[in-house]
């Protein structure tokens, strides 16, 4: 597949990088962002929308980051795992910390998540543009 971009108004093929355009990208993280709320559970994520799926920003469901200190306690290492991963997006340094109380790395965190979780969180990190 190839982009046609235009440059002193003469037409020339690239190669597309497998990344989509920054708006589609970040629709992408959007729809993305929802489904490991939904899989990590919604009480874990502020919700600043009347659902999580109505959410039209990622920003509208930011981590609650001392709820998930708190549930990473009570879960599976799969679930630690993924929930420290999705803080991640949102506070790296955080993040790490809570893959620190997980007992895993961020390596290591692909390792015990539920390929579910993996493909989550592989679609945010390509299409990933910042918080």
């Amino acid at each position: 597949m190839t982009q046609t971009q235009t440059t002193n108004n003469v037409s020339q093929e690239t190669p597309l990088q497998g990344i989509s355009p920054l708006p589609s990208r970040a629709l992408v993280f959007l729809e993305t962002w929802k489904q490991g709320v939904e899989l990590a559970g919604s009480s874990l994520f502020g919700c600043q929308a009347s659902s999580p799926q109505t959410a039209i920003h990622w920003q509208h469901l930011q981590p609650r980051l001392e709820n998930m200190r708190k549930a990473i306690s009570n879960r599976s290492a799969a679930d630690s795992a993924f929930i420290a991963a999705m803080a991640s997006f949102f506070n790296d340094a955080e993040g790490q910390r809570l893959m620190t109380k997980a007992g895993v790395t961020f390596g290591g965190a692909a390792a015990v998540m539920s390929r579910e979780q993996r493909q989550i969180i592989s679609s945010l990190l390509i299409n990933y543009t910042g918080w």
